[in-house]
């Protein structure tokens, strides 16, 4: 049977000190572009037995299990991890969410990140980015970014149990939220929201 496992592909000397994870279409795409101009790495895949029952047909027309893929960049300045969760866990079980959101940091730890940022898209009736953390003085470094702390709210998922746990575990966790009205507007938010992680956790890429 299928466990919550990380296969590692290929071991990694650097100690990346920023792990994000995009989680959902627009969180995935916004660290794959980053990573197609950061020189992103796949160095192991996430396999989650609790993800929804579907497989990825590739261009080959091969069979690709839904997993998470974890990169980190060699052409950044700090390098950086990505890890690029498109789905979630489908159980009703609130205990599997728990556990991948466990694994994650657990594993962000071993690699040796301090800072965990999580990144996801939200459908709304307005569009914009709100944050919330595992510390206040966390959310501070963003104002100047015009991004509003997220007050008196529930987040549900992986975006918000990762923060959530991390507060638990004492590890640096920042949660970033892309509202958007309509599906079309992705791409577009997309880019906004890579341009502010390049910019408010001081990344510099080729080109940029």
């Amino acid at each position: 049977m299928l466990r919550l496992s990380l296969k590692i592909l290929r071991d990694i000397e650097a100690k990346p000190p920023i792990l994000f994870i995009g989680i959902g279409e627009l969180g995935s795409l916004t660290l794959k572009r980053m990573r197609s101009i950061a020189g992103g790495i796949l160095f192991a895949y996430m396999y989650v037995p609790y993800n929804p029952d579907y497989i990825d047909i590739d261009e080959l027309g091969l069979a690709k299990l839904n997993v998470s893929e974890w990169y980190y960049t060699l052409d950044s300045d700090p390098q950086v991890m990505l890890v690029e969760a498109r789905s979630q866990p489908s159980s009703i079980n609130p205990e599997h969410y728990y556990e991948v959101a466990g694994f994650v940091l657990d594993n962000a730890r071993r690699f040796g990140c301090n800072l965990i940022v999580t990144l996801e898209g939200i459908k709304s009736s307005s569009e914009g980015i709100v944050a919330f953390a595992s510390r206040k003085s966390l959310l501070e470094k963003l104002k100047e970014y015009h991004v509003k702390a997220m007050l008196e709210s529930r987040v549900e998922g992986l975006t918000g149990l990762i923060v959530g746990l991390a507060r638990i575990k004492g590890i640096d966790t920042i949660g970033l939220l892309a509202s958007f009205i309509d599906e079309s507007s992705i791409p577009i938010l997309s880019s906004t929201l890579l341009r502010l992680i390049l910019s408010a956790f001081k990344i510099k890429v080729p080109g940029i």
